[in-house]
């Protein structure tokens, strides 16, 4: 999970906004068309600035609406703020998935009950894993 981004990735950051209970109904949500019968890795690039204490800001993980991480806490897995950190997670986009989407969801975690709802995203990459005959 160590850093393996410019810094320039982890200088911009999506969040939902300052709304706790807003945010507690919507998500931070991205959708990729792609191409099916392919395995694709989703690597996830976070760092937080500003707060400071584990589970004070709290979020769910889903990739194709399958729960990839629970309760990510950016600031348990660097160990302080300003400290950037990266997650990967395969998954395999087949015929029948909905429009051909890869969809990466983020939603603030209800099981902790955390100081702010939120989530955060610093960066984003999605990378398709070439099958055995090449293609």
């Amino acid at each position: 999970m160590v850093s393996i981004a410019t810094v320039d990735v982890y200088r911009t950051a999506r969040t939902m906004g300052l709304h706790s209970m807003l945010n507690q109904n919507y998500n931070l949500t991205w959708a990729f068309h792609v191409d099916v019968n392919f395995t694709y890795v989703v690597m996830l690039h976070f760092c937080k600035l500003v707060f400071t204490k584990i589970t004070e800001w709290v979020f769910d993980i889903y990739i194709n609406n399958r729960i990839a991480m629970r309760v990510a806490d950016v600031i348990a897995w660097s160990g302080s703020r300003g400290v950037p950190v990266y997650d990967d997670y395969a998954t395999y986009i087949g015929d029948n998935s909905a429009d051909k989407l890869l969809t990466v969801v983020l939603h603030p975690s209800m099981l902790v009950k955390p100081e702010f709802y939120d989530a955060i995203l610093n960066g984003l990459e999605v990378f398709k894993l070439n099958d055995s005959a090449g293609n």
